[in-house]
């Protein structure tokens, strides 16, 4: 993530603030409270449908973190989110937020993923800070906890101690972390590039231990990959009337439970399947997992 106070203007930022304040009141939640914990029933409650998915490239690296896309059928407007479950939790939630900012700036009438911008893309990053931790939010966590809103004047230890904090509450990576306080001027330029060289990924550096001291359980959740193959309730329910009302046959039917891991006897259907037809079956759907 790139420093967005070096491209985005001021009157640039508090648009996107104000974005991102607004959507927070809309969808009941104060500048004070935490979304992570309830993104996914954002997505639900916006009729975003979720899709989850771990995807790693050739060499092992994340192809991609999540893309947003919008289409039309039948007339009715669609918007899927593709979530790649094989980043950590913490940046499955930034993804999501920074996703969230195409949707919104887009008002779902095109195609959501299109057309972007490096430009467009530090908005999003930016609205995705200010949607999980607005400013006033942060301002007011170093107000209680220090009496003042610079850090200029502390020690790597204190800086550390505090971002294991926020991470432990708000649920964000690390690195936004970091990147937040120095948006909001609370730490110089050296401090945050300190910051951003520490190996947190050592089970035994500072960061890791201070932060399994303050939540073991929380720690070890959101610094996982969740490699979740699946979809939203909502949507397993949009399958299995689809295939009650014929809208889909057996062998469709089956493909769709096939890719979420889902065996039709969970939703009372036993399927009696020849030799031959679950070969055919098992071709079919090795070509659309290759």
């Amino acid at each position: 993530m790139n420093d967005t106070n070096a491209i985005l203007s001021r009157d640039e930022i508090a648009i996107i603030q104000k974005l991102a304040s607004e959507k927070r009141l809309q969808l009941n939640y104060t500048n004070n409270a935490p979304v992570t914990y309830d993104l996914f029933g954002i997505l639900d409650n916006l009729n975003i449908h979720l899709l989850e998915y771990p995807i790693r490239s050739s060499n092992g690296t994340n192809a991609f973190s999540a893309v947003i896309f919008c289409n039309t059928i039948n007339n009715k407007k669609y918007t899927f989110l593709g979530l790649n479950t094989s980043n950590l939790l913490t940046e499955q939630y930034f993804a999501i937020a920074h996703e969230l900012y195409h949707f919104f700036t887009n008002d779902n009438t095109t195609m959501c993923s299109s057309e972007r911008t490096d430009e467009i893309e530090m908005r999003a990053n930016r609205f995705a800070a200010e949607f999980l931790l607005p400013e006033t939010a942060l301002t007011n966590i170093l107000l209680d906890e220090f009496g003042k809103t610079s850090l200029y004047n502390y020690e790597l230890p204190v800086l550390l101690r505090f971002i294991a904090r926020i991470h432990c509450t708000w649920w964000l990576p690390y690195i936004s972390i970091v990147r937040r306080l120095h948006e909001i001027e609370a730490i110089s330029i050296k401090q945050c590039n300190t910051l951003l060289i520490q190996d947190i990924n050592d089970e035994n550096s500072y960061f890791p231990k201070i932060c399994k001291a303050i939540n073991p359980e929380i720690y070890h959740r959101i610094n996982s990959a969740t490699n979740k193959i699946g979809t939203s309730p909502k949507n397993i329910e949009i399958f299995i009337r689809n295939y009650e009302n014929d809208a889909i046959d057996d062998e469709t039917f089956l493909k769709i439970l096939k890719i979420f891991n889902l065996d039709p006897s969970y939703f009372g259907y036993n399927f009696e399947i020849s030799d031959e037809d679950y070969n055919d079956l098992e071709d079919v759907l090795e070509k659309t997992d290759s």
